[in-house]
C-alpha cells in the first residue's frame, strides 16, 4: 500500500494546532459586556452610596478579568450575583470569565438563563454558547449558534468573528476567509479577523501565503507578537526551523523557545511523539 505523503500528515496535524490557535484569537476578543453601551438596567442601584459601591465592585471584577484573575474575577461576579440575582449585567460577564476558567457547563447554564429571559443584547448568550461549542470541538453546533447571534445583530463583531472560526474548523476555509475580509474592511485596526485570516491559511497548508499576510502585520502599527509566533508556526510547518527559531527569540526565552519547536516538530512528525515540558508558549512567557 502507498504510504501517506508527509504533506498529508503535516496538513492534517497543523490543522489541530491551529484550532487551538484559533480558540486563543477568538477568546482574545473584547467580551460584549466591556461594551460602553451595555450599562446597568433599572434593576441594578442607580443613585448614592450603593449605586458608587456597585460600580466600584463591578470595575474590580472587569480590571481582574482583563489581567487575567478569572478566579478573582469570578468571586466578585458571584457575590455581586447574591445581592443583585438573575441581573443580565452580572450574568453575561460571570458566564464569559467562566470560560475562560474552563468551567464550560456552570458558563452553559448561565449563557442559557440568559436567553430565557430575553436579554436586551439578544446576541450576547448566543455568542457564549458558541464558543462554549468551539472549545468542545463542535463546529456544527457553534454555527448554529453564531448564526443565532448573527440574525440578532448582523454587524456584531464577535458574532461575525467567531461563525468564521466555526467554519474553518468545519474545514470550510474559504467562507472563513470571505468573513474575515469582511471583519478586516470594518474594522483594519482589530487585529483578531487579521490574525484568523493568516491561521485559516496555515490550517489548509499555505504556508508561504499565511507568512505574507502576517508579515504585513508584523509591519502594521497592530500588536505584532502573536503575528510573529504564527509566523514561526508557519516555517515549522514548512520545515523552516531555523527562520522559526530565529522568529521565537525576539519574544521567547531559550526555555520556552525550545518548548515552542519541540512541539512544532511533534506536529511535523506524529509518528516520532517526543516529550515537550509543554505544549505551547504565548504572552505570559514572553521576555520582559
Amino acid at each position: 500500500m502507498r504510504k501517506p505523503s508527509p504533506h498529508f500528515a503535516i496538513a492534517r496535524w497543523s490543522v489541530r494546532l491551529v484550532l487551538v490557535c484559533l480558540l486563543a484569537a477568538l477568546s482574545a476578543c473584547m467580551p460584549s459586556w466591556l461594551d460602553s453601551d451595555n450599562k446597568p438596567g433599572p434593576d441594578l442601584p442607580t443613585s448614592g452610596l450603593e449605586s458608587e459601591l456597585f460600580q466600584t465592585r463591578l470595575n474590580l471584577a472587569e480590571a481582574a478579568f482583563k489581567g487575567g484573575d478569572n478566579r478573582t474575577a469570578t468571586e466578585i461576579y458571584k457575590r455581586l450575583l447574591e445581592d443583585y440575582p438573575d441581573q443580565p449585567e452580572i450574568l453575561l460577564p460571570l458566564a464569559d470569565t467562566l470560560v475562560m476558567s474552563g468551567d464550560l457547563i456552570s458558563a452553559e447554564s448561565l449563557y442559557l438563563d440568559l436567553e430565557r429571559q430575553d436579554y436586551e443584547k439578544k446576541e450576547a448568550p448566543y455568542i457564549g454558547l458558541g464558543r462554549i461549542a468551539l472549545k468542545r470541538l463542535e463546529p456544527k453546533i457553534a454555527q448554529v449558534h453564531f448564526q443565532a447571534a448573527i440574525q440578532n445583530a448582523p454587524d456584531s463583531y464577535a458574532a461575525l468573528n467567531g461563525y468564521a472560526v466555526a467554519l474553518d474548523m468545519d474545514g470550510k476555509h474559504v467562507d472563513a476567509r470571505n468573513i474575515y475580509l469582511h471583519l478586516i474592511h470594518i474594522d483594519p485596526m482589530r487585529q483578531e479577523a487579521h490574525l484568523n485570516y493568516g491561521l485559516s491559511l496555515i490550517a489548509q497548508g499555505k504556508y508561504q501565503e499565511a507568512i505574507d499576510l502576517l508579515l504585513q502585520i508584523v509591519r502594521s502599527d497592530l500588536d505584532s507578537t502573536v503575528a510573529r509566533h504564527n509566523m514561526a508556526l508557519a516555517y515549522a510547518l514548512m520545515n523552516d526551523e531555523a527562520s522559526a527559531k530565529e522568529i521565537l527569540l525576539l519574544d521567547l526565552r531559550e526555555t520556552q523557545l525550545l518548548e515552542n519547536l519541540c512541539f512544532y516538530r511533534t506536529i511535523r512528525s506524529p509518528g516520532q511523539a517526543t516529550y515537550c515540558p509543554k505544549l505551547l508558549s504565548y504572552g505570559s512567557n514572553i521576555k520582559k
